[in-house]
């Protein structure tokens, strides 16, 4: 993997297979061993996302590298950060981001390119440089968020209207059923990119992110941002088992993400009976010093839509296999002002947790946020991660909404109040 130069900086592509193996190729395929079994239905599920995403403007990967011709990337940083502590310069902050759902290598490039540009023009020199030093390192997680980045290799240029034939009307009824049957696959995709973001999370990033930490010293300071699925991912890394005996991190921002408003709970704060969530073991154990943050947009379709579809297909086969009605109680009756069930941390917040700070971002990049060390904030963005153009892009796609609008000043901004508080909290 790479080490990404853009006009703004230069950042390291950490990729990821989809069993969490760090891997060479950018489109994070696997670089050994044989491929994963799959069941028959989920790999029938495969072959229709495969045909459904296919040449829906992906770039081809580069050919992929063979396993022994460069180190991993893991390995060029921890050496990376072992010479920069025996030259006795070392590195004083480790910036880790991940991408969402839906994000080919290409797309990764442009993500990450846009988001670190606005954090460069919004970045606080003189607050970052009053305590002394100050040399970051920072490293983008490219991880396999889509059905396969590999089936546009075999979409060639479509064939043009005119030279279409005719088509009886019964192949026609038919195809309409598959158009519905495909334009199901978003969602089975949604459920499968879900638990693969959290593999990737709990084993591979997990790891190197623990590796990273031993290899930078004492005082490396670490700050995690994921987006969407990716900060699901982020998550995960910090609910693994072998983080233990690891130092906690200096800060955590979660954007728009795509994790159950639950996943913060604790059993007894959750209405519905279900158990603790599976991020209670990162407040449970300190695991971040400084704040934790969620922002939120009610402009976000893709959360507010997709995320709860998605989660009532989970719990309905997880219920069936143990011979229970499909849904158990999806709102509180009588209280709107509870989350429901179901839904994302990228729309509700941080549902069920004590002492939680709300604060609204604005349209400017000078507003003080009062992010606090050890608490855990909700950061409404409805002003900001609306469906206004932005980069070229128009996000008033149906399925989506807002939800990658995300490259913006404000909310950059917002983010290094987030990461100086963490650094503010280190003995």
């Amino acid at each position: 993997m790479p080490f990404i130069t853009t006009p703004a900086l230069e950042y390291a592509l950490l990729a990821f297979d989809r069993d969490g193996v760090e891997a060479h190729d950018p489109d994070g395929a696997p670089t050994s061993g044989r491929p994963k079994r799959t069941g028959a239905v989920r790999r029938a599920v495969r072959r229709l996302s495969d045909r459904t995403f296919a040449g829906q403007g992906h770039i081809a990967d580069p050919p992929r590298t063979v396993r022994g011709e460069r180190r991993l990337m893991s390995a060029e940083l921890t050496s990376r950060l072992r010479a920069a502590e025996r030259e006795a310069r070392p590195y004083t902050d480790l910036f880790v981001a991940s991408h969402g759902w839906l994000t080919d290598y290409q797309r990764a490039l442009r993500t990450y390119g846009a988001w670190f540009e606005a954090c460069v023009a919004t970045r606080p020199v003189a607050a970052l440089t009053a305590a002394g030093d100050y040399r970051p390192l920072v490293v983008a997680v490219h991880w396999p968020s889509e059905p396969n980045t590999l089936a546009d290799r075999h979409a060639e240029d479509p064939i043009p209207l005119e030279e279409v034939p005719d088509v009886p009307a019964p192949v026609q009824r038919r195809k309409g059923l598959v158009g519905l049957l495909r334009s199901l696959v978003p969602l089975a995709s949604f459920y499968v990119m879900k638990r693969r973001s959290a593999v990737v999370g709990r084993t591979g990033a997990a790891s190197v992110l623990a590796a990273l930490q031993r290899a930078g010293g004492d005082e490396l300071r670490v700050h995690l941002l994921g987006h969407s699925f990716g900060a699901k991912l982020v998550a995960e890394t910090l609910t693994d088992r072998r983080r233990e005996g690891v130092r906690p991190v200096e800060s955590l921002f979660l954007v728009e993400g795509a994790l159950s408003a639950w996943s913060f709970s604790t059993a007894e704060d959750n209405p519905y009976g279900d158990p603790a969530g599976t991020a209670t073991r990162i407040l449970d154990r300190g695991m971040v010093r400084g704040p934790i943050v969620a922002s939120t947009s009610r402009f976000d379709h893709a959360l507010s839509r997709m995320f709860p579809a998605a989660q009532a297909v989970e719990v309905a086969f997880r219920r069936i296999r143990t011979f229970r009605w499909p849904f158990g109680r999806l709102r509180v009756a009588g209280d709107p002002s509870v989350p429901p069930r179901l839904g994302a941390i990228g729309i509700w917040s941080f549902a069920g947790v004590r002492g939680l700070r709300t604060a609204t971002l604005r349209r400017d990049t000078s507003t003080d946020y009062d992010f606090r060390p050890g608490a855990v904030h909700h950061l409404v963005t409805d002003a900001v991660i609306d469906l206004e153009p932005y980069h070229g892009m128009t996000y008033t796609d149906p399925m989506a909404g807002s939800h990658s609008n995300i490259a913006h000043p404000e909310l950059a901004a917002a983010w290094w109040q987030v990461v100086l508080a963490g650094r503010r909290s280190r003995p």
